[in-house]
């Protein structure tokens, strides 16, 4: 699910990162705003960060098939991870 499908466009990095513990989901993103989100103790249902421009898209799908091979949802949760 995006953030425009969730209807979260422009909502504050706190309320999205609400919406994912939720409903149960994991954020992905290159936003440098949610590992200082993580950082700050706000909670979330896991984050995957990638700094932009570092992986292709392959890389970045690879990546996350091996998290979800990994770690169950709930080891997710309160989890960042980098990419």
């Amino acid at each position: 699910m995006t953030t425009a499908e969730a209807g979260l466009l422009g909502s504050p990095d706190a309320e999205q990162a609400a919406h994912a513990v939720a409903t149960g989901r994991v954020i992905v993103t290159q936003d440098r705003d949610f590992p200082r989100l993580h950082r700050r103790g706000e909670p979330h249902g896991g984050i995957a960060y990638c700094e932009r421009g570092t992986r292709s898209i392959r890389q970045i799908l690879e990546a996350l098939i091996l998290l979800n091979e990994v770690y169950d949802p709930e080891e997710m949760v309160g989890r960042l991870e980098y990419l």
